[in-house]
């Protein structure tokens, strides 16, 4: 072989090794943990069901704007929603605060802080006697909020009117 057919040969050989690294890049680069946005939740019922036990995005969605406005975010990097959800995350799962940072990549402190005040305002504005409840004097407006979304759980139905009623 000459010098120029060797060459040739050596430049074909690096385009196809750099063509086989891009192909494999992805490999590589580090994994993203999806963050629970909103959107991660959307047409999804099942994860809604496992990490927050509400019976669909339909229930978390009116829920959510039912506390918000009495919460103020703590963390620069989560959202008001995320907050919320790890809030909520924390009731259905009894994870462990630390769990709750690593997942959210905040601190343990702020995890505390987040939940102690979020559990406060929704201890508040669910209560059926609370006079933070507006229009809501009693448990019968919260319970109407849910029912349309709770008709095909009868059961959980009757726990949400018994607790409305204490």
């Amino acid at each position: 072989m000459n010098a120029e057919t060797q060459t040739t040969a050596l430049r074909v050989k690096i385009a196809q090794n750099a063509e086989t690294q891009t192909q494999f890049e992805y490999l590589f680069k580090q994994a993203v943990l999806q963050p629970f946005t909103e959107e991660y939740f959307v047409n999804h019922d099942d994860r809604v069901r496992f990490y927050i036990g509400f019976p669909g995005f339909d229930v978390l969605k009116a829920t959510f704007p039912f506390i918000s406005p009495f919460v103020t975010q703590r963390s620069k990097s989560l959202s008001l929603f995320q907050e919320f959800i790890m809030v909520l995350m924390k009731l259905k799962l009894n994870v462990l605060l630390q769990d709750l940072a690593y997942r959210f990549g905040i601190s343990l402190t702020t995890v505390s802080r987040n939940f102690s005040t979020q559990l406060t305002v929704m201890d508040i504005r669910l209560s059926p006697s609370s006079d933070g409840l507006n229009e809501m004097s009693s448990g019968t407006r919260c319970l109407s909020v849910f029912s349309s979304h709770l008709a095909k759980k009868p059961l959980l139905l009757t726990v949400l009117s018994m607790l409305l009623d204490s």
